[in-house]
């Protein structure tokens, strides 16, 4: 079975990485909260928006992994009897450091890079991603889609059989 998975948000929670990154070397008091908006507007400004972005791009990005719950172990779980397919949208100055994370985590997982949030050109059985705008690309190309968001991987019971 061909597994499609998004990598940012999805397996990994990168906003919540980037953010805390930033508010550790800009010396703000705020917690992270999983409700903010893709802008970040409650902790930077439109014009600042920039500055806050370039945490994805930032080499101590990959040292404190925060996986969302039981992703990593699912996944390697069902890569023994299917094909796991990663995607994300990645400046290409992130892709050396997201590649060496995933090829010392998972063993048997294909990745593909993106420069945008079009994913039409994939197709499978499967499909998981956090960004439900990502979603209206891929109708038609997948079995099942599934959106998520603080979702816990211990309930693989919903990927395994299908």
């Amino acid at each position: 079975m061909k597994i499609v998975i998004d990598l940012d948000n999805t397996i990994i929670n990168s906003s919540k990485m980037i953010y805390e990154l930033y508010v550790k070397d800009h010396k703000i008091n705020k917690e992270y909260d999983s409700n903010h908006d893709w802008n970040f507007s409650e902790l930077v400004d439109e014009k600042d928006l920039n500055s806050l972005l370039r945490y994805f791009t930032d080499k101590r990005l990959y040292s404190n992994i925060i996986e969302m719950p039981n992703a990593i172990n699912v996944i390697k779980d069902l890569s023994r009897n299917n094909e796991i397919i990663i995607i994300t949208k990645h400046h290409k100055d992130r892709i050396p450091i997201t590649e060496n994370w995933i090829k010392n985590t998972f063993k048997n997982v294909k990745v593909h890079y993106l420069n945008s949030f079009d994913k039409s050109k994939f197709s499978g059985e499967i499909f998981i991603d956090d960004r439900i705008d990502c979603l209206e690309s891929i109708e038609g190309n997948f079995n099942k889609i599934i959106c998520l968001s603080e979702f816990d991987w211990k309930e693989r019971e919903l990927l395994i059989g299908i």
